[in-house]
């Protein structure tokens, strides 16, 4: 299902979501909780636009996804439990990634296996990722689920250096949609905070994660054209 161009927003529009219900192997090590497989494919809306999302621990749908993706430009983030204590320190729950037509949403705690495609798609440099914080998002990926990431683009660099701002280097995802795409992005602490590793996650929950992701991609699509 192809997706709206960010450009056809006036800078007014909110990113505000409107959740629509409607070749190899590798194991994992054994985990405390091993769920069965589960995939489901939704629609998530905002100001018009209309971005499909897969939310799945199956690794044939990781595969599919990967398999279906042509571009080079991704969105790119993680979300995790927040750690409450002080010696706290809780695994990537998620891993999020967007292209131009579609979402991927893993949730890696209760995977039942991590493919192969997906190792090589993270480590393929040509693959360019973009997100805030992406230094320390793929090294924290790596620590705690041996993925490693080649590709990665800190946005907040790249906006600089394209928009002769240096005041962009690091700047949040909220600001840099504001500032590249004069556009307005919504984060409600509540859901920032919420219990990312749970094995049912809730609308709000799947509609912030691939929003993040949305948005990421789309200030990455608009800085390399730049």
């Amino acid at each position: 299902m192809p997706v709206s161009s960010p450009h056809s927003l006036s800078a007014s529009q909110a990113i505000r979501c409107d959740f629509m219900m409607e070749h190899p192997i590798t194991e994992l090590p054994p985990r405390a909780l091993r769920m069965p497989g589960r995939t489901s494919r939704q629609i998530v809306s905002w100001s018009g636009m209309t971005m499909p999302v897969v939310v799945t621990t199956q690794a044939a749908a990781v595969v599919e996804w990967i398999q279906r993706q042509s571009g080079d430009i991704f969105g790119f983030d993680l979300e995790w439990k927040p750690n409450r204590q002080k010696d706290e320190n809780n695994s990537v729950a998620l891993l999020q990634l967007c292209g131009p037509n579609e979402c991927l949403i893993i949730q890696l705690l209760y995977t039942d296996m991590i493919p192969r495609i997906l190792k090589e798609f993270l480590s393929n440099a040509r693959k360019h990722l973009g997100g805030v914080g992406i230094r320390q998002d793929v090294k924290k990926l790596e620590e705690d689920h041996d993925l490693v990431c080649q590709g990665q683009v800190e946005l907040g660099i790249l906006a600089s250096e394209k928009l002769q701002r240096v005041d962009l280097q690091w700047r949040s995802l909220k600001k840099l949609v504001d500032q590249v795409l004069g556009m307005t992005l919504v984060k409600v602490k509540k859901i920032t905070m919420s219990n990312w590793a749970k094995e049912y996650l809730d609308e709000r929950q799947i509609e912030y994660a691939c929003i993040d992701a949305w948005a990421a991609y789309a200030v990455l699509q608009k800085l390399m054209t730049l």
